[in-house]
């Protein structure tokens, strides 16, 4: 998933705001600098998936991006409350409803102190 988006950020976003010269902090953007709407994101999603190799990139969304994303962080180790923070969940359970890691990494994400 983050191929994906470095994919993005580094290729397409950029050269839509080398062409508009657009100075914007929005992540996805339209090809004319403006906000990109969701039928629009979800198929940018389902392109850069599929360019990026992965086999299931017609079933690309938003909220697969997102398990992805906190399953990630999780397993890499971020603490668990910095992750409900940056995807603004209110509750750890909601986070940790959305992320499918081994059993083990979730106890040991959930248990720690920092």
């Amino acid at each position: 998933m983050f191929a994906i988006c470095k994919k993005y950020i580094n290729g397409k976003r950029k050269r839509i705001i080398e062409k508009t010269g657009v100075k914007t902090d929005l992540l996805f953007i339209s090809d004319n600098g403006n906000v990109l709407d969701a039928s629009n994101f979800i198929n940018s999603l389902k392109y850069w998936a599929g360019k990026t190799g992965i086999y299931w990139s017609e079933e690309m969304s938003p909220h697969k991006l997102r398990h992805s994303y906190i399953t990630k962080a999780l397993n890499d180790g971020v603490p668990p409350q910095v992750v409900r923070d940056i995807v603004g969940h209110q509750n750890m359970s909601t986070t940790s409803g959305y992320a499918h890691t081994k059993e083990d990494a979730i106890k040991n994400a959930m248990l720690r102190e920092d």
